[in-house]
């Protein structure tokens, strides 16, 4: 993973996304321009709306109380304890101390550079300071210098290869190693040059918390020895893709009340080894923003990312465009899983795997958990976070299952069929996921409750299709299957219609409230008597009140056909046929709502006991 991130960085960094090494581009709030006679000119100040544009300048891991022992100045842009020695309250010993070291710091850059405006800032340093800089300038005011034609000595490549060598030393660690990254022998750090931050918490890149990883004596880094190059190009790619929109994602995050779970919190970072552009009708696509699609959230009314949309056409047709096809081999997809725990960094997964190997697997993935709507809508495919948050899975492996399922292509977890299971049955017994007999008077929860049942059924249908040429069958109601299971599922859901209609929709609770389970685990013993409650005393009353008896009753008959040619109902149901059974009754219920919105569209204005159909 750390040799990945080195060549990843050397890529950012090629195409001017990141910072060269040990810098980071920062805002200053006042520029001090030094003329030929070291005489200085505040600028400024720059805040808001009229920030100064961003420089490139030294950066460095700095934290703690300003001590001899701690002392870290950032050469030439810093803020103003350090850069002009102005103190907060009662901290004048700390300003003095910090200033006293940002000049240190420049005469040492000076002597190795001979860079004459470094010459001029320190001998406008060493005056006095106007008072219209200590009238103006903050405490935590970010100061930098320029010279009379506008340049920026920070920004100075001469400048820039200093600070580069003098924090490799600063950070060495004394001893000659192997690096592990780069196979280089030499100096290796014994400090990380910087830290990253995941979801707001910092952290190490590496780090060792046990006595046996301190063998043959080696502390801290030494014992996964980095040299200053590797470890700064590893963490500055991390950071950068941490911070880049289009390279991560958070598929976990834990929102519950009292004790803080971290470990719950899972960012996604993913990256090509180089950029890949695909033409799709005629358009340049970024491949790289578009495989992003399967890790994004999914809005509670069960509209799909945009970018998960429009990779799933992708998939379905011949990569093109300049290159495609013979770098699908050569470049590579890189994934990691990262949490942040107590200032240490966990990686919770790490994919690399080929272009060509992830196009299957993700084709394979988002086949699997494609499923019509809740309300009868076009199939669409589902991302690994929105399923995830439909479970309410706290198990850590499931996501990583979930995951190696959709870019390696591997089977998926076998906890994902038990708890998707469960959860489908919890919610659908939450409460009332039905409307009455007009479409538009779902309530805001049953939309959010219909939007789960979707995800959950997503998942079910991943767990018992992927990898079989039934998976694209069952993207929607399958009037020919002959699985008992799925038209016991089925038979419950016309049952369920039948009732709704005969109480027309003024009634508390249905039989799936009350029966679903019995239903789903031992369907003969109940389904048998719903029926004979149905044909005597529902359909009859649908039929006096002209309600849609005829449509009702073939859709019963028809399902109860499937049962004669199987032999009739089972006794009881495994784990996988209930779950076959839940698709069942999902797809059924489906057409249902997709019936009762045509309706409501066509009639608008009219109560159903209008049409017979």
């Amino acid at each position: 993973m750390l040799s990945d991130l080195v060549m990843a960085a050397e890529r950012f960094r090629g195409e001017g996304a990141l910072a060269p090494r040990s810098t980071k581009r920062r805002r200053p709030n006042w520029v001090i321009e030094v003329d030929s006679s070291g005489q200085g000119y505040l600028l400024g100040p720059y805040r808001g709306k009229e920030s100064h544009s961003e420089i490139t300048a030294p950066d460095r891991q700095r934290s703690g109380k300003i001590s001899e022992s701690n002392l870290k100045p950032y050469l030439l842009m810093d803020d103003a304890r350090y850069a002009l020695g102005i103190a907060e309250r009662g901290k004048e010993t700390e300003a003095e101390l910090a200033h006293r070291g940002f000049i240190q710091l420049l005469e040492e850059a000076y002597e190795s550079t001979g860079d004459r405006d470094l010459k001029l800032i320190i001998e406008y340093l060493r005056k006095p300071l106007a008072d219209d800089v200590r009238q103006k300038v903050q405490p935590k005011d970010i100061v930098t210098f320029r010279n009379s034609r506008g340049e920026f000595p920070a920004a100075r490549a001469s400048i820039l290869d200093f600070w580069s060598n003098y924090l490799a030393k600063e950070l060495s660690a004394g001893v000659q190693a192997t690096c592990s990254v780069c196979g280089q022998y030499g100096e290796v750090v014994r400090i990380l040059p910087n830290e990253v931050k995941i979801m707001g918490q910092k952290c190490q890149i590496t780090s060792f918390n046990l006595p046996a990883f301190t063998s043959f004596g080696k502390q801290q880094t030494t014992n996964s020895p980095l040299c200053y190059n590797c470890a700064t190009d590893a963490i500055s790619a991390l950071n950068y893709l941490t911070q880049n929109p289009k390279h991560h994602a958070v598929i976990a995050r834990h929102t519950g009340s009292g004790q803080s779970h971290p470990l719950r919190n899972q960012l996604a970072v993913f990256w090509l080894r180089q950029p890949q552009q695909v033409e799709s009708g005629g358009e340049e696509l970024d491949l790289e923003e578009l495989l992003k699609g399967p890790l994004l959230g999914m809005e509670r009314t069960g509209t799909p990312p945009p970018d998960l949309a429009q990779l799933e056409q992708l998939l379905r047709i011949p990569w093109t465009g300049e290159e495609s096809a013979t770098n699908l081999d050569t470049n590579s997809f890189h994934l990691a899983v990262l949490s942040a725990n107590k200032g240490r960094l966990v990686v919770r997964e790490w994919i690399t795997v080929s272009l060509g190997a992830l196009r299957d697997s993700l084709r394979a993935f988002l086949w699997a958990t494609r499923i019509v709507g809740p309300r009868g809508e076009e199939a669409r495919p589902c991302s690994i976070p929105a399923v995830v948050e439909a479970m309410e899975s706290s198990d850590p492996n499931v996501t990583r299952g979930l995951l190696r399922t959709a870019y390696l292509g591997e089977m998926p977890p076998h906890a994902l069929l038990e708890v998707a299971l469960q959860r489908f049955r919890s919610v659908l017994l939450s409460g009332r996921a039905h409307n009455d007999r007009r479409y538009a008077s779902e309530s805001a929860r049953i939309r959010e409750q219909l939007a789960t049942l979707h995800l959950l059924a997503a998942a079910l249908k991943l767990s018992t299709t992927y990898g079989k040429e039934e998976g694209e069958k069952m993207e929607q109601l399958d009037r020919y299957a002959t699985r008992p299971a799925y038209n016991c599922g089925r038979l419950l859901a016309v049952l369920e219609e039948i009732q709704l209609r005969a109480a027309n929709w003024n009634i508390n609770a249905t039989l799936v409230d009350r029966f679903y389970g019995g239903a789903s685990t031992a369907p003969a013993a109940t389904l048998g008597p719903l029926v004979r409650l149905a044909e005597t005393s529902h359909l009859p009353k649908i039929r006096r009140e002209n309600r849609g008896y005829d449509r009702l009753k073939a859709e019963l008959e028809e399902v109860m056909g499937r049962f004669s040619a199987a032999e009739g109902m089972p006794c009881t149901l495994t784990l996988t046929q209930q779950a076959d059974f839940a698709l069942g009754f999902y797809h059924q219920r489906a057409e249902f709502r997709r019936w009762r919105q045509e309706r409501t569209q066509s009639n608008t204005g009219t109560t159903d006991n209008t049409s017979n159909s």
